[in-house]
């Protein structure tokens, strides 16, 4: 939503997002910016699945170098037909100066990718409310928890019963 929101001033893109989703690997067959998800980029021991989504990666909790370049390399695979891969530049963003840092360290010495790492500092002042201690840290993080299960809750409602353009009775929507 963050990156959807975000206009690119003098430009032809709706978004910033509009702007990844139309510059980002596209897969194979599918010639997409996605891929249907969760899915293993890459066999490693301990490794999660991740999803691409419109050009943005999500791996939570895993190092997103590694997992950046698995995802290069199911890439590969998946266009391995395609003798010209058109992939040279990488731009990651993240809010996390260790990811930044992970990123970095991954592609520092490639000669095939050139790989801007940037640290996306716009919600700093926002993280640091949640975290602070007292009443109004507290109450922004019950905030965020209702949010979150609220958020829980439909979507576990919605992969048990996918969306079939009907409402079930006794349903209900929980976010306002």
């Amino acid at each position: 939503m963050q990156l959807d929101n975000l206009k690119v001033l003098g430009s032809s893109y709706s978004s910033f997002l509009d702007m990844i989703r139309n510059n980002s690997l596209f897969m194979g067959a599918m010639n997409s910016a996605s891929l249907p998800s969760p899915f293993e980029p890459c066999d490693i021991p301990g490794a999660r699945e991740v999803s691409y989504q419109q050009g943005v990666m999500y791996a939570a909790g895993q190092n997103k170098g590694i997992m950046l370049n698995c995802l290069l390399q199911y890439y590969q695979n998946d266009n391995s037909g395609n003798s010209a891969l058109p992939i040279k530049n990488i731009v990651f963003i993240d809010d996390t100066q260790k990811n930044v840092d992970d990123v970095y360290n991954a592609f520092k010495n490639s000669t095939r990718y050139q790989v801007k790492a940037l640290h996306y500092t716009a919600l700093d002042n926002h993280k640091k409310a949640l975290t602070k201690k007292g009443k109004l840290g507290k109450t922004l993080r019950n905030k965020a928890k209702k949010r979150w299960h609220a958020i829980h809750f439909m979507l576990s409602k919605q992969l048990l019963s996918p969306a079939t353009g009907k409402k079930k009775k006794g349903t209900t929507t929980l976010l306002k």
